[in-house]
């Protein structure tokens, strides 16, 4: 801290690591940002100024593109675990009406089991697969791909979510092989 600290950026998820923050930084003086998505911040620290570092539907739906250009993908697959899934991806969803690739939408249905989309998606030879799901759905659907051998060199999958807990340990999946 010598050199200087502006701020720390901080979860707000763990009520245990927020205290410890929190009283860290109050002896410091340092003032301490909580991290988190700014409707849960408002009702749990009315005082606190929010900053949301998570990127817009937008960026998101730009990036899934970007990386679908980068793949050279002409055929690709967007399972969706949320019917707000089409509003995220409206951009992404957009770029395929005007474009010769083919985007084929998927949905979860209610019993929240992806093996039949992943038959079909593997029956259908889609190499390029979009997860739209939070990481509890997105771990179910990598363990069903890997139980119908959809987990190879052959397969691209995408994740709409940041959160790096979606993807298994190494040892679990071998996903060394596959593009994540």
């Amino acid at each position: 801290m010598s050199k200087g600290v502006v701020a720390v950026l901080g979860p707000s998820a763990s009520p245990a690591s927020n205290s410890i923050i929190s009283n860290i930084c109050g002896e410091k003086e340092v003032p301490y940002v909580k991290v988190a998505p700014e409707d849960i911040l408002k009702v749990q620290f009315p005082r606190f100024t929010t900053l949301d570092l998570r990127p817009t539907n937008t960026d998101v739906s730009l990036a899934v593109a970007g990386l679908l250009t980068f793949f050279n993908s002409t055929t690709s697959c967007l399972i969706c675990a949320q019917a707000n899934c089409l509003l995220n991806l409206e951009v992404l969803l957009r770029q395929f009406l005007i474009s010769k690739e083919t985007l084929s939408v998927r949905m979860l249905d209610d019993s929240q089991d992806p093996t039949p989309l992943l038959k079909e998606i593997r029956d259908d030879k889609t190499a390029t697969i979009i997860v739209d799901a939070n990481a509890t759905m997105s771990h179910i659907i990598l363990e069903r791909a890997s139980e119908l051998g959809m987990l190879s060199v052959y397969y691209t999958y995408i994740f709409t979510s940041l959160q790096r807990s979606i993807l298994p340990p190494k040892h679990q999946f071998h996903y060394g092989i596959i593009s994540m």
